[in-house]
């Protein structure tokens, strides 16, 4: 119904306070995705040049869902390192030399949320 569609995502309830709990959990569900992601979302990548561009991702320019899920990750071989930071959560999927990305997540209103992308790759 349209009542139920207006509903807002972040309806959805945390999933875990550990981190690693947490990830899975987001990895494997798109409407967790949704509703623990900061919009505008930043996002670095490298231009043709090797330099940063930084931009702020809209809703209607994320393509959800964002991070493989355990099913990809195993069929593509993707290695993810989990590192403490300062902030939050530093997570890198990686598979063979080149295809990076780093997910960069903190505690905000007593869940994790995903706060920050980057694509190393140009």
């Amino acid at each position: 119904t349209q009542a139920q569609a207006a509903a807002p995502v972040a309806a959805v309830a945390c999933p875990s306070q550990d981190f690693r709990t947490f990830l899975k959990a987001f990895r494997n569900s798109e409407q967790i995705q949704r509703a623990y992601t900061v919009i505008p979302l930043p996002f670095t990548s490298l231009d043709e040049d090797f330099k940063d561009k930084k931009t702020l991702l809209q809703a209607s320019e994320i393509d959800f869902p964002l991070i493989g899920n355990d099913a990809k990750l195993k069929k593509f071989g993707v290695k993810t390192s989990i590192t403490p930071q300062k902030n939050g959560m530093r997570v890198m999927d990686s598979s063979g030399m080149s295809e990076v990305t780093v997910y960069r997540f903190a505690k905000k209103d007593r869940c994790w949320r995903l706060v920050g992308m980057e694509n190393p790759s140009p």
